[in-house]
């Protein structure tokens, strides 16, 4: 009797039950998963495979991710992901992939802030908000893609997120903050109303930035500290320019304002690198700081608002 070959069956059939159940477990049919282990009672594989799929097939799925599991997907028929659902204040769970269902429609606050090692989560066509601080830092890589349907992101929702790329869909209502994205090359900002503070501040290695049409606002601090920033495209219906917004963006050498804007708040591009700075309306301007100011020389004004002192720390403001 060949023991060696039998033993080598018994393991194929283990093997071929595990990934039989995870493969059932990924499609969030945690209950068949359980059954397909209960099979092996008495093989030898990782049992807290089992006591995970239990877990989360009882609705417990922050037990689950304590398990150590590494790739978590939510039932379909779902329609809401609440508030703190993978959050555990000290818990730093293993979850490198979470698989959401085609009925999801909103991710509450907090919802996957301790997913540490988290690399990848898919997002569902028909998702319409994304709550506060969803995502911790130093998570998702590569490429993200954002739902047409999508809103609303809330504050600092992926913030410190190291995606190289993320679209943005132009039916975007609301954007909370991407600031500290040290890995983001570029982004297309929808028309949204306004842009909040510190949007993308910190983004080291942004290099354009195209704002879309229908844009009002800029918020205080937007782009400041993006060292790498080159190329900046601004919309004809921009109005405002807060204060800092190019704060420190030394790579940017020109930009041009749009004949809508009236209000560029102070040290907006204080230490940055601008030698060439186009205004489309010259007319009318003035700082509080000196009162009247000529704006029809690009080269001059450059290096007023960069850096000479009462420009860089005025309001400038046109009439």
């Amino acid at each position: 009797y060949d023991y060696k070959d039998s033993e080598d069956k018994i393991q194929e059939t283990v093997e071929a039950g595990v990934a039989k159940a995870e493969t059932l477990a990924a499609s969030g049919k945690y209950k068949d998963a359980v059954n397909v282990l209960s099979q092996l009672e008495g093989c030898n594989y990782d049992k807290t495979l089992y006591e995970a799929y239990s877990l989360a097939g009882e609705g417990d799925y922050i037990g689950a991710a304590k398990c150590g599991i590494k790739v978590l997907a939510i039932p379909e028929g779902v329609t809401s992901i609440p508030e703190g659902f993978l959050y555990e204040y000290g818990y730093k769970f293993k979850l490198e992939r979470i698989i959401l269902p085609s009925t999801v429609r909103t991710i509450g606050n907090y919802a996957f802030f301790s997913c540490q090692s988290l690399t990848e989560i898919n997002f569902p066509s028909g998702l319409i908000s994304i709550g506060d601080y969803a995502f911790p830092a130093g998570t998702l890589e590569g490429s993200i893609t954002l739902p047409s349907s999508l809103e609303t992101i809330g504050q600092s929702a992926f913030s410190g997120c190291i995606f190289t790329s993320i679209t943005l869909p132009q039916g975007l209502r609301e954007m909370g903050s991407f600031s500290g994205c040290s890995n983001l090359l570029s982004i297309t900002v929808p028309g949204v109303n306004a842009i909040p503070d510190f949007a993308f501040s910190n983004c080291t290695s942004l290099k354009s930035v195209t704002i879309s049409e229908g844009t009002e606002s800029i918020g205080a601090y937007a782009f400041k500290g993006c060292g790498a920033l080159m190329t900046v495209s601004l919309p004809s219906t921009l109005t405002t320019i807060k204060e800092e917004v190019f704060y420190n963006c030394k790579s940017l050498y020109e930009i041009t304002i749009p004949a809508s804007v009236n209000y560029i708040g102070q040290y907006s591009f204080y230490l940055s690198g601008l030698n060439k700075l186009y205004f489309q309306n010259d007319a009318g301007w003035k700082n509080n700081k000196v009162g009247s100011v000529d704006v029809t020389d690009y080269s001059i004004n450059a290096t007023r608002l960069s850096s000479k002192i009462n420009y860089y720390n005025a309001t400038w403001t046109r009439s």
